[in-house]
């Protein structure tokens, strides 16, 4: 597919990647794969399942840092505050 494409044949390198889709999903390609089958495969799923649930974890700690934020601010009275910053302008 790709060699098709870098000379820029559209229409062949389509076809050649689909035929190699269906030769892949037929079964009749072989695995084109450098590990063994049986090589860090516990390995991958666990660092993906770490990688999971910490960005998950990060965005949920982002999420509630940010509901936070807004509940600080909500309090705030920006008139007491202006007052506060410029007592000048209050006479």
């Amino acid at each position: 597919m790709i060699p098709y494409l870098k000379d820029g044949n559209w229409d062949a390198g389509m076809v050649a990647g689909l035929k190699a889709t269906c030769q892949r999903l037929d079964g009749s390609m072989e695995n084109d794969s450098l590990a063994e089958p049986g090589d860090g495969g516990s390995f991958d799923f666990f660092l993906a399942l770490f990688c999971f649930f910490a960005i998950g974890g990060g965005l949920a700690f982002l999420q509630h840092g940010n509901k936070a934020v807004a509940r600080i601010a909500g309090n705030t009275n920006y008139k007491e505050a202006e007052a506060g910053l410029f007592p000048e302008s209050t006479e």
